[in-house]
């Protein structure tokens, strides 16, 4: 509404003013990435040093676009129109990681970190980049060391939540619980709404991917939503997008389908724009819920995918995979696993320990030794430390590891 009235006032503006309005309105309210896109160029023609609309027109190229080289140019001009804000360094060092320039990434931050000792944001980029390198010693030590920015709230729910989804992806599971729930307490106590489902909804993808327990998954949905008093909640202010995101992976057409009809009743139109991916990955769940894996992958593939680069890979891959399309799933598997997505963390939590898993046994089931061996042998040293209920699936793949490494000698 603010963005609406703010683009209806516009002709009150100076033209710089009025542009960057009409830029923002295009962004945040109709999506037009075009419509941005030009007007942002015609800002820089007024003022080739705009630092706002480089790092604007990075943003659209980054976030919705998916092209992180030119919008890495474009937040490097941005540094050079003005150092004295640190965004637009964040976001070149992101995109650098997202283009596997690790290396570039860690001189970025390391810069930042000098200009800017205190900035929370490239504190937990450190986080992701450690975890996109496989790193995940130094990735706790990189989300320890947000504790020297103090011990507010806001902090430590962030903090506590990296140490939680870096013990989940390496099949911690009772660790990651228990570090999400006091997550989920510091969220409570900065004063969010909906901490245990903003913080601990993972929880359920293990329950579905780790654990393949839709039950459990469910159950905890419900507590979760329980605790935080969903349905009194504002309609607005309810997160239905997770709930209905959750429902549908865990399966029931009947009860997905009311929470949908529930949030388009109490949920304007106007907030429920371009949402054309977003009820295609619900359908493809339930079709695969339903055991209707090929119809599931087709669903899936019809997603445009903006901006989101690991959405192109899961769940497809896991679609494929059930359909007996083979060859695809494991193209799918492989890019996920090889991926320098700078969010990753989020997605091994539930998504990385059994891709290798599953990648290396595909391997093995074609008579792929060598690579067999090295998705075996990335498993293996992920959840080496793994909870108990894990360890067997543990023991299987370094069995046939080593089996492997006897026969080929």
């Amino acid at each position: 509404e603010a963005f609406e009235k703010a683009y209806e006032s516009r002709d009150r503006l100076t033209e710089r003013e009025r542009l960057h309005t009409e830029a923002t309105y295009y962004t945040q309210v109709t999506q037009d990435d075009q419509a941005a896109i030009t007007t942002y160029e015609r800002l820089l023609e007024l003022d080739p040093n705009d630092d706002w609309a480089l790092n604007n027109l990075g943003v659209v190229y980054d976030q919705d676009l998916g092209d992180y080289a030119l919008a890495e140019q474009y937040y490097e001009r941005a540094n050079r129109a003005d150092s004295s804000n640190v965004l637009s360094f964040r976001n070149a060092a992101r995109t650098e990681i997202n283009q596997g320039k690790l290396d570039e990434a860690q001189a970025s931050l390391d810069g930042i970190y000098e200009m800017f000792p205190r900035d929370e944001v490239s504190a937990g980029l450190r986080v992701y980049l450690e975890a996109v390198r496989g790193d995940y010693e130094a990735a706790t030590l990189a989300a320890n060391r947000l504790s020297e920015l103090g011990s507010d709230p806001r902090v430590e729910m962030e903090r506590t939540s990296f140490l939680s989804a870096i013990a989940a992806t390496q099949g911690r599971l009772a660790e990651a619980e228990e570090l999400a729930l006091e997550s989920a307490r510091h969220h409570a106590a900065s004063g969010r709404a909906q901490p245990m489902l903003g913080m601990t909804q993972f929880l359920v993808w293990i329950d579905l991917n780790v654990r393949e327990d839709p039950d459990r998954a469910r159950e905890r949905l419900a507590f979760m939503m329980e605790s935080d008093g969903f349905s009194e909640l504002d309609p607005l202010s309810r997160n239905y997008r997770t709930v209905i995101d959750l429902l549908s992976a865990i399966g029931g057409r009947v009860e997905t389908q009311r929470v949908i009809a529930e949030f388009e009743a109490e949920v304007p139109a106007e907030y429920r724009r371009d949402m054309e991916d977003q009820y295609l990955a619900w359908e493809g769940s339930l079709l695969a819920g339903e055991g209707r894996h090929e119809e599931a992958a087709a669903t899936i593939e019809r997603r445009e995918l903006a901006g989101c680069q690991l959405c192109r890979y899961q769940p497809l891959a896991r679609f494929y995979d059930r359909a007996g399309r083979t060859d695809s799933a494991m193209a799918l598997y492989e890019a996920y696993v090889n991926s320098h997505a700078d969010y990753r963390l989020w997605w091994d939590t539930n998504n990385l320990g059994p891709s290798l898993e599953r990648l290396a046994q595909l391997y093995d089931e074609q008579g792929d030794l060598e690579n067999a061996a090295l998705y075996y042998a990335r498993f293996v040293e992920l959840w080496a430390d793994a909870d108990a209920e894990l360890q067997p699936r543990v023991t299987v793949a370094r069995a046939r590891l080593e089996e492997i490494i006897r026969e080929r000698g």
